[in-house]
């Protein structure tokens, strides 16, 4: 027996250009935190300011969120980590919750994205229905 009932359609789906873009995104951030977080934790290219380089293309690229954090962490970066503080080599357990703060800021441009190109495909499609 058949009905005329339709499926219902996915609204709320990304194209696969937008899933693509998101995922390169989070991975490219992803990637950066973690090259930070090594290059800390060993002392790897101290001399060099790359992980500085490399905190400062972060913010770039998870901004216009990442301003007051980097600002508010820049503040407080000046406390130097003290023996009791947890630390993997030379990185202190608050500088690895500060990275993975980054990541999180992409996760949230992320989500602004998804919502974007959601409601931009809604209005376009009840654009052409109203027409």
């Amino acid at each position: 027996m058949t009905t005329d009932r339709t499926k219902p359609t996915r609204k709320r789906r990304l194209p696969s250009w937008a899933v693509a873009m998101m995922g390169a995104y989070l991975a490219a951030v992803g990637g950066l935190v973690a090259s930070v977080c090594v290059m800390r934790a060993f002392d790897v290219g101290a001399g060099t300011g790359a992980a500085e380089s490399i905190v400062l293309l972060i913010v770039v690229l998870t901004l216009p969120l990442s301003t007051p954090y980097y600002v508010a962490g820049s503040l407080g970066s000046s406390q130097g980590s003290g023996p009791e503080e947890l630390a993997v080599g030379a990185l202190s357990l608050s500088a690895a919750l500060y990275y993975l703060g980054f990541f999180l800021l992409a996760a949230v441009n992320a989500a602004i994205f998804r919502w974007i190109v959601i409601s931009t495909r809604r209005r376009r499609a009840e654009a052409r229905s109203d027409s």
